[in-house]
């Protein structure tokens, strides 16, 4: 697993790199670049088995349940203590 990334909202180097490389970019480039990105995906989808496919579609079924979900009664008022405890301890 790769380690977490610390500059996440920062600008690398690399990152300023890229921008720059895309800005000075021809229309044709672009084009280019946005096709074999467009190959590489639809090879990637292309070669997922079925039983795989399903897998991921399960797992962000899932997620975005859990994400949508509203809080209970009680996680509401857990995190109200939570928020007076930290105002109080100020």
């Amino acid at each position: 697993m790769q380690p977490k990334r610390q500059n996440i909202g920062r600008r690398t180097n690399a990152d300023k790199r890229k921008r720059e490389e895309r800005k000075n970019e021809i229309e044709e480039e672009t084009a280019q670049r946005n096709e074999g990105n467009r190959l590489h995906l639809s090879y990637l989808h292309a070669t997922l088995s079925s039983q795989q496919h399903e897998a991921r579609n399960e797992a962000n079924r899932v997620r975005v349940r859990e994400l949508r979900q509203p809080l209970s009664i009680s996680d509401r008022n857990g995190q109200c203590d939570v928020a007076i405890v930290n105002y109080a301890g100020k």
